[in-house]
C-alpha cells in the first residue's frame, strides 16, 4: 500500500520526490522517482513511477532509485519467503563480499515497476 509522499531532502530540486510503501510487516521509502500516485493500493508488477533524471542536480551521476527501510534499520536482516518478511537468519538474506555483508543487489528498474524517463514510452 502506498501511504504517502517521501522526500530525501528538504531542498526544492528536480529529484526531490518519492513514496512511502507499507505492507506485509515492512515499510520502505523509495526516493528519486516521480510516482504515478501518492496514496492507494499497488499490485505486484504494476507501474509505480518514473525514474527522475539525477544529472539535473548531480552532473555525471547515474540515475538510480534509493530504497531504505522506514525505521532506518539494517536492510540485510530482512528475508522474504513467499511474500512474508522473516528475520530467522536462514536463506539468502546476506550476500558475502570479501568477508563482509553487502547491501541487497540492485534489481532492474522494470522489476521495481519503474522506467527511466527516456524509456517511459517503452514500458
Amino acid at each position: 500500500m502506498i501511504v504517502g509522499q517521501a522526500t530525501p531532502s528538504t531542498k526544492k530540486n528536480a529529484i526531490n520526490d518519492g513514496v512511502k510503501i507499507s505492507g506485509g510487516g515492512l515499510c520502505v521509502k523509495m526516493f528519486y522517482i516521480k510516482p504515478i500516485k501518492y496514496k492507494g493500493s499497488i499490485k505486484k508488477g504494476e507501474k509505480l513511477g518514473i525514474l527522475l533524471p539525477m544529472q539535473k542536480v548531480y552532473p555525471g551521476i547515474q540515475s538510480h532509485v534509493h530504497i531504505q527501510k522506514c525505521d532506518l534499520s539494517d536492510p540485510t536482516e530482512v528475508q522474504f519467503h513467499g511474500g512474508r518478511e522473516s528475520s530467522s537468519g536462514q536463506g539468502h538474506s546476506r550476500c558475502k563480499t570479501q568477508g563482509r555483508p553487502s547491501l541487497w543487489r540492485p534489481r532492474p528498474l522494470d522489476y521495481l515497476g519503474l522506467c527511466p524517463a527516456e524509456l517511459q514510452t517503452n514500458c
